[in-house]
Formats: structure tokens, C-alpha cells, sequence
């Protein structure tokens, strides 16, 4: 398995332009002959597939199971690809994703015996790994589009994550997919804005569903010890959030500048990784 950091996957998705499940202007045909060139392997293999199954979900199961060596390559060679096609692409950040390939390659190559193939990852099994439910309304196409490319970084960060847009499908139940989706969550991500809000606190279409089955839970959380995380995305300077979730400390992903440094907060909560710690408690001085 390539370990990217999260910096590095920031970056290579901000390049190859992976935030709404796509990359570059490949289409499905075109994607897996590129992939296909490059390293010699099926991009749509089942052992790929993370969450809905699109490119941007493809490659990054790719990366996430592949050797370095074959990471590096096809890394090498979109970046390349990249270049040529993007005429507004920062040379800076060409450069820095050249540097991932070639971190990966010099790691390939002083590996021990001159082996090139990276040692199997011990697999997190699905009891190890925190559920997490993304409750928020469809204001708009670029706003169910950014809420996709959100649930992408949790899932590529080890976070298994319930989605509409994935898991609900035509001719299914949504009253029912809400109701498990809620019940088996070990935390609930609140993508706020003003009219998640509005529909939550007047209980309306599938917010209002979804808040009406929430808000029990919530009130029980300490118990129950499931975790309950606004997510800011929008506000309109007056509530942050519906009130039932208002005694919470949020998470502000307003500024998509930002985007890197609030998901890795996020993702050290969920995680339970903190960023700092409390030291262990010290001896009580001599006093003299």
C-alpha cells in the first residue's frame, strides 16, 4: 500500500481535479485504457472500488491498496497528463506532485533486497473503524457535489461513511434508509447552511425526516456515547446551526482554502488522534 499523507492526497486531488468524483476530462473508456498504459492494470477491478465506484473513487482505492511502485508511475504519468491538458494547472503544484512520485520511487528502491513491491498492510477490520452518517439538504448541484467530495476524504482517511448520493438507490426506501442510517451511525456529520438549518428546526422535507429521528438520538448521546458533529459549510450570520445542535462546538469548512486543515481536524477526532495531549501527571514537587 502507498502511504500518502493527507497533504500529498490534497494535493494530488486539487490537480487532477478529483472533488466531484471525476478526473481530469477522462471519461470511463478513456480513463481505463490510460490506466491500462501506464501500469498495466484494470482500474474498475473490484479490489479498487470505494464508495460509489467513480474514477476519482477508483483511483483513490488504487492508491490506497496498490505497491509504490505502481502508485509512483501512474502518478508520474497524470501528473504529465495533467499538465498538458490543464492550461490554468500551478506549476508549483505540478512540481509538488512530481515529488510524491518520486518520494514513492526513492522509497521503492531502498527498500530492503531491492524489493519492489510494498509488504502487505494489516487490514483495519470493520469493527476497528468508525461509521459515520452525513445528514444535509440538497440545496443545490455544487452543494451535493461538494458534500460527495467531502464523504470522499473521510472515506479515503479510513472513515466509513453512509451517503445518500453512495448507498440510496432507485426503488429503495429512503424513510428506512434514513432511519438504520441514523440508528447504526457511531457519528453523525451535520453539514450545515441556511437552509439545512430552516429545515430542521421546522421539521420539513427530508432534513426535518431525518432531524425528527436525530434529535432523540442526540439527546441520549451520552449514554449511547454516539457523537453528534456540525459541520459548517454555510451561514447567514445568524444560526450557526438547527437548535437542537446549538450547545455544540463546530467545525467550520466555510473557507475552501481551508479545506486540508479542518478535514485532518475532523479526521483526528474521529480517529480519536488528537492534535495535542494532555501530559501524564507528574509528581508533586519536594517543597523545601
Amino acid at each position: 500500500m502507498a502511504k500518502l499523507t493527507f497533504i500529498e492526497r490534497k494535493k494530488l486531488e486539487t490537480l487532477l481535479e478529483m472533488g466531484g468524483g471525476y478526473v481530469l476530462d477522462f471519461s470511463n473508456r478513456t480513463f481505463h485504457e490510460f490506466v491500462a498504459d501506464s501500469v498495466g492494470l484494470e482500474i474498475y477491478d473490484q479490489k479498487y472500488r470505494y464508495g460509489s465506484g467513480s474514477k476519482a473513487n477508483c483511483l483513490r482505492g488504487f492508491i490506497e491498496v496498490e505497491s509504490d511502485v505502481n502508485v509512483s508511475k501512474l502518478i508520474r504519468d497524470l501528473v504529465e497528463y495533467a499538465a498538458e491538458v490543464r492550461r490554468d494547472a500551478d506549476p508549483e503544484l505540478v512540481a509538488a506532485c512530481n515529488a510524491i512520485s518520486d518520494r514513492l520511487n526513492r522509497a521503492t528502491n531502498s527498500s530492503p533486497s531491492g524489493n519492489r513491491t510494498a509488504p502487505a498492510a494489516m487490514p483495519v477490520s470493520n469493527e476497528q473503524r468508525i461509521r459515520t452518517f452525513i445528514s444535509y439538504s440538497w440545496d443545490n448541484e455544487s452543494h451535493k457535489d461538494w458534500t460527495r467530495g467531502f464523504a470522499d476524504a473521510l472515506v479515503t482517511n479510513g472513515i466509513e461513511t453512509i451517503l445518500d448520493q453512495y448507498d440510496l438507490r432507485p426503488g429503495e426506501d429512503r424513510f428506512q434508509f434514513m432511519e438504520a442510517s441514523v440508528r447504526d451511525a457511531d457519528a453523525v456529520l451535520c453539514v450545515c447552511t441556511p437552509a439545512y438549518v430552516l429545515k430542521a428546526n421546522s421539521r420539513s422535507s427530508g432534513v426535518g425526516i431525518e432531524t425528527s429521528l436525530l434529535s432523540p438520538q442526540f439527546y441520549e448521546r451520552m449514554r449511547t456515547a454516539k457523537q453528534f458533529i456540525p459541520i459548517i459549510r454555510e451561514s447567514d450570520g445568524a444560526s450557526h446551526t438547527p437548535d437542537y445542535l446549538s450547545p455544540l462546538i463546530f467545525i467550520d469548512f466555510r473557507i475552501d482554502s481551508e479545506f486540508g486543515s479542518r478535514m485532518e481536524e475532523l479526521l483526528r477526532l474521529l480517529h480519536g488522534q488528537p492534535k495535542h495531549r494532555k501530559p501524564t501527571i507528574g509528581p508533586r514537587p519536594n517543597f523545601m
